[in-house]
């Protein structure tokens, strides 16, 4: 978290902005939240889509022991992700990924294929170990706490079958941050935004 939020610090300042908006998605929305609590006069309001402001491995829908076996299958991702890395390119070329992922309710029916497919493609490229040990860290982080104090416009979208992140989940923050915005995509899934 703490190099995510570097990350964020050195964009702005590179680029000269003092405050903006700032919009999360999935893993992106820990990442907005831990922002507005260590820099809230930079954030003028917030935009998060299908994410939660704690520990998604306590979140995954019919996956109920998710804590507990994740943090394991990262660590052996990350030892052996030249493995990882081959699957993950070609799962990604794979015309059969889409269909699949729709079966399962992953994705919707109405998924934009042609973004979808540049997305699984740029996901095949990602640096596994780096990832593994993102998800693993994102699986103790927890922003619940700052939810209460945030006193900025606050928009929280999430998709009514996403099984990543229930719309319980999305219903909890809305409830916690006062004054937010809280709509439910019908039919969305965690892949919402495509």
């Amino acid at each position: 978290m703490d190099h995510q939020i570097r990350d964020l610090e050195l964009l702005l300042e590179a680029e000269g902005i003092q405050s903006a908006v700032v919009l999360g998605w999935s893993m992106g929305v820990q990442v907005g939240f831990e922002f507005y609590r260590r820099h809230p006069e930079q954030v003028d309001g917030l935009v998060m889509l299908c994410g939660v402001a704690g520990s998604p491995l306590q979140t995954l829908r019919g996956v109920p022991a998710a804590s507990a076996v994740i943090p394991p299958l990262m660590n052996l991702g990350k030892r052996n992700a030249w493995f990882v890395q081959h699957v993950a390119r070609r799962v990604g070329k794979w015309r059969g990924l889409v269909p699949l992922m729709q079966r399962a309710g992953v994705v919707a029916a109405s998924l934009d294929m042609d973004i979808f497919r540049e997305i699984a493609e740029d996901f095949a490229s990602l640096d596994v170990e780096v990832y593994c040990e993102t998800l693993k860290q994102l699986g103790q982080h927890d922003c619940y706490s700052v939810l209460p104090e945030i006193d900025v416009p606050t928009l929280l979208i999430t998709g009514g079958k996403d099984l990543m992140i229930p719309s319980a989940v999305a219903q909890r923050m809305h409830r916690e941050i006062p004054d937010s915005r809280l709509v439910v995509v019908e039919g969305g899934t965690h892949y919402t935004p495509v």
